[in-house]
């Protein structure tokens, strides 16, 4: 297992559609903007995922969703840092805060 990295990025809506097109999208910068725009935490989400700059695109594991949930501010548009370490398409959190 890999020492934990930080990762900075914004929070979207983990379960969202458009998040497959950055797996196999040739312009990532179209699919990572149709994630932004379609890919939105609400107040009703409850799994989260970080869109990176660079666009990739990490699920948070169980304790990362919970960090994020127990945030009383909106998570529309949320930028973060997260400090974690990557299992595979998940980002298994150790700390969460608001840029």
């Amino acid at each position: 297992m890999g020492s934990a990295k930080t990762y900075t990025g914004t929070i979207v809506d983990a379960n969202c559609t458009q998040a497959s097109d950055l797996t196999s999208a040739s312009n990532k910068t179209k699919a990572k903007n149709d994630v932004m725009k379609h890919c939105q935490a609400s107040s009703n989400t409850t799994s989260f995922a970080l869109l990176t700059k660079d666009g990739n695109f990490l699920k948070l594991d169980d304790g990362g969703n919970s960090k994020l949930t127990s945030m009383s501010d909106s998570k529309k548009n949320m930028k973060v840092t997260v400090t974690g370490t990557v299992e595979g398409d998940t980002l298994k959190v150790e700390t969460v805060a608001k840029m």
